[in-house]
């Protein structure tokens, strides 16, 4: 065995003179499909060596070193190492008996040529007939590599063939640069202001009259009290600057004693004695005020008998529920049950006779100024889209954009524009579990798929992330393009 391995070497270094003869120069191994990005303290590189006119002879060795240089500062990669057959076996004797490598020095991949690949491929590149080779000429160069480079550092392909103790500086040349990574761009919503929805507020008055009448007097019962609530809720939304009033609805309700006709006679004219009351007291105008009536008050009737424990109240709702005329329906009540009939006549049906005033209005659009005031004292006098443009004054991913969505998530919670841009909010902060939170329900609308592929891209999701950014793009959703055509040099979030 030591006298193969010795006559081996005597034989390289017989050949030493002629090991150089056609090797100066010569780009051996070529660089594809190079991508360099910067994450950090971290690089990521990804790329392709390919050596199909590589040829070595036995005693000879190639070291590919990638280098990545910034300023004076050269950093080197793993190398990738091409040996012939005598060389490997006298470099894997030096290793053993010497470790002649330190860590850092570790190879990426170590390739050994056969003296018969070699002949193979001596006469592939003469143009020869050659059998099919053996192996792939492509070695897949990637990870990730923790070294402190800069921006706009070079990336360096440095090639020595080496034989017999010399070295000769094949090939050093320039193969990409570092840029920095590309911040992903992260979709943000902006409301477009329409005709704002009619809101409803509504009191509940008690207004006791005289039995058959329909004038309202104060001095009845509780109400001098229960007018002064209408007055006070009434004046109150009219004098709002914040809000205009667009109706204000009086609506009277009977109990269901008499007959249905005459009950609808009486609530009508119960409803408009009241309007005109509070029109003359708060000198109103009369064109912003309407009446309605419901004669008879049957749904509050059914909620409170079934809330109740009444013995027959399973008998009573049936008959409400199966009997289409009021009057017939009243008839029957009585005849089930004379005294719990009485029960309610004297204890529920009071209760039955009410006023109620709706009125509707829409919020008036805030000047910044006056928004700034009422989303930190009267935020349920703000529109969405005034909400949502105190917090652009506030600045996108500050602590007080997020404090303004809040209050907005709170008054529209499922509106998708706060959702969204508390979700784009979060990705400012690299908070991409709240976002896919937010993001979740809007599976269909373009800006919230680009930033559902934000979050994924930044949690490893990258086969989710670009699906996300198509469907968006597709969608006409710019951002969504930008990081479609940006994808592989995406920065990456860290916390």
């Amino acid at each position: 065995m030591f006298r193969y391995v010795f006559n081996i070497i005597a034989a390289a270094l017989m050949a030493c003179s002629a090991v150089f003869a056609t090797g100066y120069g010569t780009d051996h191994v070529a660089v594809k499909d190079l991508a360099l990005v910067r994450r950090g303290e971290a690089v990521d590189i990804d790329m392709r060596l390919v050596y199909d006119k590589l040829v070595l002879r036995n005693n000879e060795q190639l070291v590919v070193t990638p280098l990545l240089v910034t300023g004076g500062d050269t950093v080197s990669l793993p190398p990738v190492v091409f040996r012939g057959e005598v060389f490997d076996i006298i470099a894997q004797r030096n290793e053993m008996f010497y470790d002649e490598y330190t860590p850092e020095e570790m190879p990426y991949e170590t390739v050994v040529f056969s003296r018969s690949e070699r002949r193979s491929r001596e006469q592939a590149l003469s143009g020869k007939r050659t059998p099919v080779q053996t192996r792939e000429d492509v070695i897949e160069y990637a990870g990730t590599f923790m070294f402190p480079v800069a921006d706009g550092a070079v990336m360096l392909l440095r090639q020595e063939l080496e034989g017999c103790g010399e070295t000769d500086l094949a090939m050093t040349r320039p193969v990409g640069s570092l840029s920095a990574p590309i911040a992903p761009r992260i979709s943000f919503l902006v409301p477009v202001i329409t005709e704002a929805a009619p809101r409803r507020a509504s009191l509940t008055a008690h207004i006791n009259f005289e039995q058959d009448k329909y004038v309202v007097k104060p001095e009845i019962a509780q109400n001098r009290t229960e007018l002064q609530k209408i007055y006070d809720f009434t004046q109150q939304m009219l004098n709002d600057d914040d809000l205009e009033v667009r109706r204000v609805v009086v609506r009277s309700y009977a109990s269901p004693e008499a007959t249905y006709s005459y009950n609808a006679r009486l609530s009508r004219h119960r409803a408009e004695a009241v309007s005109e009351n509070v029109i003359n007291t708060l000198e109103a105008n009369s064109s912003m005020f309407d009446t309605e009536s419901v004669p008879e008050d049957w749904d509050s009737l059914r909620n409170w008998i079934a809330a109740s424990d009444l013995p027959s109240r399973d008998q009573l709702l049936n008959i409400i529920d199966n009997t289409p005329d009021p009057d017939v329906r009243e008839q029957r009540i009585k005849e089930l049950d004379r005294s719990t009939y009485d029960m309610l006549y004297a204890n529920v049906y009071p209760n039955l006779r009410r006023t109620d005033v709706d009125i509707e209005y829409v919020i008036k659009p805030a000047t910044l100024e006056r928004g700034l005031v009422l989303i930190e004292t009267e935020p349920a006098k703000m529109n969405m889209e005034d909400m949502v443009m105190v917090a652009e004054h506030y600045g996108r991913g500050t602590p007080d954009y997020e404090r303004a969505m809040h209050v907005t998530m709170r008054y529209y919670p499922y509106e998708m524009v706060p959702n969204n841009n508390m979700a784009a909010n979060a990705l400012m902060n690299g908070d991409t579990r709240t976002a896919k939170h937010y993001l979740e329900k809007y599976q269909e609308h373009p800006q919230c798929l680009n930033n559902m592929g934000v979050a994924s891209y930044w949690d490893g999701e990258k086969d989710q992330a670009r699906e996300y950014f198509h469907r968006a793009a597709q969608m006409g959703c710019e951002d969504a393009q930008y990081n479609l055509a940006n994808f592989d040099n995406l920065e990456h979030y860290y916390n």
